[in-house]
């Protein structure tokens, strides 16, 4: 999945008074730039955003809009998509679509199209690149009458929508320049107008409400192109007839094989796949066949197939390998084109059974959009079976959703009224949505091992919490916070989230303003967890707002951040509890499972003879007595928590052994080897981490193992003079990191400076730091060139071609990067390695 950049525009307010306000314009934009970040598939800088009450420098105006544009798609590579999203004012004029900028000139016709920008104008520019790998996108919220007459809004005069010839015309018209991968949808047809209407105390753009809603939550993700234009041209419809407006057709003049493409969510269906590989799933997958294989005993075979027509995983009873081929020979022919066929796969998407060439074959669908399929012999008697196979993907989904499992299939059995179909675990979302984001919060909070905080400035770990009793191993603490600067090691610019896997682990990175945090977890992070990851970063800057932007290094500052934590993520379920009531607190409990579970709870205790009980114990002694469902005993459980009845205990200093002289006297000896640091802040240093866990002094020290030096954002400087100075001593630092080739030490340090510099408005000096970060790179770049080069000829000496030749293409791409940053000269070098890897792999062909 190439990379997704996005180019969005509105405008509320225009220069010149002729033009109606549209209230709703830089409201939708944020929506729709919110709904973008919030899909996790678009890196930090990339959705470069104009609105009417932005900066001036951000403004839409007509010189912004080209500039803007024109740096946005010098960034673009192979295979990337581009949004391009406008809500202004707009016309049509000589078979041409306008959008008019916020300094647009409405004085008379000819004005108003020299300060306009034709859509043409921007596809043209596109194709000036080489743009043919890209989709592009284009969501237009403008009018299209006639230059000159565009209101947005206003009452429409009869006679320009009665032409249908004229309309069929334009439609041909966008047809014959339409370029492929490039899709247009616009809010009307030519010759209409764009509409809006007034909801929630809100005036909305009836196309971009429809559209932000479709996305937002009306579609579940994937989105695909078709299946949001149809909502789009549906809603729209439906608001313009109930609000009684003239016509207005949403218009996309876009082929039928380029619809059926997905546009968001390409990340969420990989999460989803990916995580069918992962080792706990895949054992309680084989625990769940093997169960299931022994509860029926006419049973041949037992396959599973994902979306793609991948066999995950294929039980057959018969070791023939002809019966082997002959199932796989059916499954090709009739189950793999039904997959390929369908966007989506749901409970609709195959017969519930299929009789064919002597096997009967029970289709069931799991999570995510996986087929279970049972392959018996057609005199069998399936009414049983119908039953375990619903049982079992029952099982698969919550397997998949990474819920403890504990399979049993009858082995003969009528269906049992309390037995639901799947579909209802999986597809009806909406109506159990609460029900749902307990689940997934609790799961997330169970499966959630580690959290570490970064100081983006120095790299430093601020905070760490460990959870559960794993023993910290250096090692792999170290592995961690490699895998997190590599995951951020472009200090420029950052993802707002970035995933990795690392041995049994999943690292889920995000950055704010000041900290990088890292949730490491044994399963990969739902999206309820990747808000929350953002909602707890906007939190913990917030809290220390007056701390971060001129930390030196005082760890004490961040001691309560684990209640914060808690908040965020509810890791406080994982701890040991006590029960702590009062009479009122249980008098006001509106769940009736909740006192049951009270008498439960004591009854564990008394048992055990502790005065504590774990929630897991509570979660199965009280499905085992009450009968009740997994989710109903867990809101009960979340209410005697929100009461405090059910109150967590902090376990972290028990058992807790004092840190001896020894292991004083070794810390005293790091910290004296941290420069930049006055002595009175190494004996603050020395008391916080005293007073930490032993894994989070074990983290602090490890974050420094490459960052011998703690560089820190610059303090706030009361005159020109201070800053100009402090801005000249980074410059040094840089250089030296440089000379000494740490190049990412020498890029953050710049980006420390440029951000000084920019609050003081110093352009010139401003100017002077982007050449040095230019020079930083193309250096670094061309450093790992030569050193991919030396690495190839040594390969090549070896006759290891084929190693030679991916060297080689290595070496083409860097220094088909360094070309990018303005060095022509490597227009040759790009050329030389490609022609070497070539060389080197028609070698190979010759051995």
């Amino acid at each position: 999945m190439g990379k997704k950049w996005a180019f969005l525009v509105g405008i509320s307010d225009y220069d010149h008074r002729e033009f109606n306000r549209l209230s709703f314009a830089n409201t939708h934009v944020s929506d729709f730039e919110d709904i973008l970040w919030s899909s996790g598939e678009f890196e930090e800088g990339s959705i470069i955003t104009l609105k009417s009450n932005n900066l001036p420098e951000k403004r839409p105006n007509r010189t912004h809009i080209i500039n803007e544009f024109n740096k946005l798609l010098k960034k673009l590579e192979y295979k990337n998509t581009l949004f391009i999203y406008f809500v202004c004012h707009g016309g049509f004029f000589n078979n041409k679509n306008y959008i008019f900028p916020l300094n647009a000139n409405k004085d008379d016709d000819d004005i108003l199209k020299d300060t306009s920008l034709s859509i043409e104008w921007f596809t043209r520019r596109i194709k000036r690149y080489e743009s043919e790998s890209w989709k592009v996108y284009y969501f237009i919220d403008a009018c299209r009458d006639q230059l000159g007459q565009s209101s947005f809004g206003k009452k429409l005069k009869k006679g320009v929508l009665d032409d249908k010839k004229n309309i069929t015309t334009f439609k041909n018209l966008d047809k014959a320049h339409l370029p492929l991968g490039i899709n247009y949808f616009f809010s009307c047809c030519e010759g209409e107008k764009s509409w809006h209407f007034s909801k929630d105390n809100r005036i909305h753009s009836i196309f971009s409400y429809a559209l932000i809603e479709g996305l937002r939550e009306k579609i579940n993700p994937p989105i695909y192109l078709d299946d949001l234009i149809i909502y789009v041209k549906d809603e729209v419809e439906s608001i313009v007839k109930r609000e009684g407006f003239p016509i207005q057709r949403p218009h996309d003049p876009i082929p039928n094989k380029e619809r059926d493409q997905i546009i968001l969510g390409e990340s969420y269906e990989d999460e989803r796949m990916g995580r069918l590989l992962i080792p706990e799933f895949q054992k309680k997958l084989e625990i769940i066949l093997n169960e299931y294989n022994q509860s029926i005993e006419s049973l041949i075979a037992i396959n599973i197939v994902d979306r793609n027509g991948k066999v995950l995983r294929s039980v057959i009873r018969n070791s023939e390998q002809s019966e082997a081929q002959k199932i796989n020979q059916i499954i090709n022919s009739k189950i793999i084109p039904i997959l390929k066929k369908s966007k989506k796969i749901n409970s609709n998407s195959f017969p519930e059974t299929l009789l064919t060439e002597g096997y009967r074959i029970i289709s069931r669908v799991a999570e995510p959009e996986i087929v279970f399929l049972t392959i018996l012999d057609t005199s069998t008697k399936i009414d049983h079976i119908l039953q375990n196979a619903d049982i079992a993907v029952k099982f698969i989904t919550q397997a998949f959703n990474g819920l403890s499992i504990v399979p049993e299939f009858p082995k003969i059995a009528q269906p049992e009224p309390s037995i639901k179909v799947v579909e209802k675990v999986v597809y009806k979302k909406k109506k159990k949505k609460d029900s749902d984001n307990l689940l997934t919060f609790f799961d997330d909070a169970i499966n959630l091992v580690q959290v570490l905080i970064l100081y983006k400035g120095s790299g430093t770990c601020i905070y760490f919490k460990s959870f559960g009793s794993e023993e910290i191993d250096p090692e792999m603490m170290s592995g961690f916070l490699s895998a997190i600067s590599v995951l951020g090691r472009d200090f420029l610019t950052n993802e707002p989230f970035s995933e990795i896997s690392y041995g049994n682990r999943v690292l889920l990175l995000s950055s704010g303003e000041y900290v990088k945090v890292s949730l490491v977890s044994s399963k990969y992070a739902s999206p309820l967890l990747r808000n929350n990851l953002k909602k707890f970063i906007s939190v913990f800057e917030r809290e220390y707002q007056h701390v971060l932007p001129n930390w030196r290094g005082q760890l004490s500052l961040f001691r309560d951040t684990g209640i914060f934590i808690d908040e965020v993520f509810n890791t406080s379920i994982i701890e040991p509890h006590e029960v702590a009531f009062k009479s009122a607190n249980v008098k006001s409990l509106k769940n009736n499972i909740s006192k049951k579970i009270i008498k439960i709870t004591q009854d564990i205790m008394e048992a055990s003879g502790r005065n504590f009980v774990f929630i897991a114990s509570i979660l199965k002694e009280a499905s085992d007595k009450t009968g009740k469902k997994f989710i109903d005993i867990l809101k009960g459980i979340t209410e005697l928590r929100d009461k405090k009845i059910l109150k967590p205990i902090d376990i972290t200093s028990i058992g807790a052994q004092k840190i001896s002289q020894q292991e004083i006297d070794l810390l005293t000896q790091k910290i004296s080897g941290l420069t930049g640091l006055t002595q009175e802040e190494q004996q603050k240093l020395l008391d916080d981490l005293v007073q930490m866990e032993p894994e989070a002094r074990e983290a602090y020290f490890a974050s420094l193992t490459e960052q011998r030096e703690i560089i820190i954002t610059p303090t706030q400087f009361d005159s020109f003079k201070e800053a100009k100075k402090e801005i000249i001593n980074l410059r040094k630092i840089a250089k030296k990191a440089r000379k000494d080739k740490d190049y990412t030490k020498s890029l953050n340090v710049y980006q420390v400076a440029i951000k000084l510099a920019s609050k003081w408005d110093l352009s010139g000096e401003i100017d002077h730091l982007y050449e040095y970060v230019q020079k930083t790179k193309i250096e670094e770049l061309e450093n790992k060139m030569k050193s991919l080069e030396k690495q190839a000829i040594a390969e090549k000496r070896k006759n290891n071609f084929i190693e030679a030749a991916n060297m080689y293409i290595n070496a083409s791409r860097t220094a088909s990067d360094i070309f990018k940053l303005g060095v022509v000269e490597m227009e040759k070098d790009v050329k030389r390695f490609n022609n070497l890897a070539i060389e080197c792999e028609q070698r190979v062909e010759s051995l």
